[in-house]
């Protein structure tokens, strides 16, 4: 799968623009570029002879050229976005292609967002164990600082704009901040449809 990324988001706690916040699908690039991505991900995986889950970084120009950054020949820290966006098991897809297992099935993805949720302020963690979507929670009480990972947050669902939207309002009840207090360019940045 083509994934985008969260990069700096407000409404995940950060508002620097080069810190890790999560990732997104669908991602909405020509299909030119998406071809290109396709077609240079699946040569560096034969050149390289790789098997499994592998990751292929891009950087997309303004003139819509990607751009390979890094090869990541491992899993990935965004398979459970997969997972609930296609109801797969990518660890099992994994071990299947190690032991020349693989399947030829096109797998087909909802919306979905993983938005990874940072501490506005030095504080105390409560219980997040009844968070709707809420995975790798801090455990309660737990004293995290400013900057600090507090948990992740996951959701699928049919349009991308309401997984985003759920995901950020979640995040803004963890960090005690209502909507007014953050401001996010999520439509623009991510440039999703709002149907």
């Amino acid at each position: 799968s083509i994934q985008g990324q969260l990069v700096g988001m407000p409404s995940a706690g950060l508002n620097c623009s080069f810190a890790y916040c999560g990732n997104y699908i669908p991602v909405q690039l020509p299909s030119s570029c998406l071809s290109r991505i396709d077609k240079v991900s699946t040569m560096l995986s034969s050149e390289l002879g790789l098997r499994g889950s592998n990751g292929f970084d891009f950087v997309v120009t303004p003139e819509g050229e990607p751009v390979l950054m890094e090869v990541n020949p491992r899993l990935q820290g965004s398979l459970e976005l997969l997972e609930i966006a296609g109801g797969i098991s990518v660890v099992s897809l994994h071990y299947d292609a190690f032991h020349g297992i693989l399947s030829n099935q096109k797998h087909r993805f909802r919306a979905a967002v993983k938005m990874i949720v940072y501490s506005r302020t030095s504080q105390e963690v409560k219980n997040l164990s009844g968070v709707p979507g809420a995975v790798d929670r801090s455990p309660e009480k737990v004293r995290v600082n400013r900057g600090d990972p507090i948990c992740t947050l996951l959701q699928s669902g049919d349009s991308l704009t309401a997984c985003y939207r759920n995901v950020s309002a979640t995040a803004r009840k963890l960090m005690l901040q209502d909507d007014a207090q953050v401001k996010d360019k999520v439509l623009t940045t991510l440039d999703i449809d709002s149907s």
